[in-house]
């Protein structure tokens, strides 16, 4: 699993996540709120200082999102969340950059076989990423809704 944020054209943090604390391979919200504590919160304040405003955090509605413990780490460190319709990937920025970063590895010679290969070739990728790449999914989103609603909240090209 692999967790990474962005701000428009402001690229984040990319962490893979293993292991929870319990050393399972499956992130629970413990683990999720550390993630979130070490790369977001730092994040945030840069995107303030660069921006001169804050950030809003989008999630999907996984579980260890919305649990309570999840939503009230937000609310103490006064991270504003925007409310996601539930089966929104079509919806959602990072998953355009989920699929890029996917393509990008797989049409390399030496697509990697490996999970040690495969990070590094993840890492790789995401540090090559132009931030323009960002900015145009941030851009796309009125049209990405307007697919949405044409396709009655069914899926979309996006």
């Amino acid at each position: 699993m692999v967790w990474a944020c962005f701000a428009g054209g402001i690229k984040g943090p990319l962490i893979f996540c293993d292991k929870n604390n319990e050393g399972n391979a499956r992130i629970n919200s413990k683990t999720y709120i550390t993630i979130l504590s070490s790369y977001l919160v730092p994040f945030q304040h840069t995107v303030r200082e660069l921006t001169g405003r804050s950030a809003i955090f989008q999630q999907d509605n996984a579980p260890i999102h919305t649990v309570k413990i999840t939503r009230e780490w937000f609310k103490t460190n006064k991270i504003v969340i925007i409310d996601w319709p539930a089966n929104s990937p079509d919806l959602n920025p990072i998953e355009n950059i989920w699929r890029q970063l996917k393509d990008n590895i797989q049409n390399k010679k030496d697509f990697s076989r490996n999970i040690n290969d495969l990070k590094v070739a993840i890492k790789e990728e995401w540090e090559n990423l132009d931030t323009s790449v960002f900015e145009e999914v941030v851009a796309s989103i009125s049209w990405r809704i307007d697919a949405v609603l044409k396709a009655k909240g069914g899926p979309t090209k996006y």
